[in-house]
């Protein structure tokens, strides 16, 4: 076929009949297989909440840290640990326990 003095090939019916499935079976393997594009956001996604995940549970073992080494060298805290949690008392104290309304 002749347009504007350039020469262009005519694709046959049955070429175009082969190529659509063809092209359109890549097209699905490229977005739904298991490598496919669905799939890699669904992993980003999942790597992005896992590291959120990761830097929460460092920041609990970086306080929890902080707090053994208070509770190892500092005798005021483990006096107020003593107190608060477990309702420990000097000899001769006595506790009130006031209720919030």
């Amino acid at each position: 076929m002749k347009i504007f003095g350039k020469n262009y090939k005519v694709l046959s019916s049955t070429t175009i009949i082969v190529s659509i499935p063809v092209i359109l079976f890549l097209l699905w393997g490229a977005v739904f297989s298991s490598r496919g594009i669905l799939t890699r956001f669904q992993l980003e996604t999942d790597v992005a909440n896992l590291q959120i995940d990761r830097d929460k549970e460092l920041f609990i073992q970086d306080s929890l840290k902080k707090e053994i080494h208070k509770l190892k060298t500092d005798s005021k805290t483990i006096e107020g640990v003593a107190r608060e949690r477990y309702m420990m008392t000097k000899p001769g104290e006595s506790v009130y326990i006031v209720k919030e309304k």
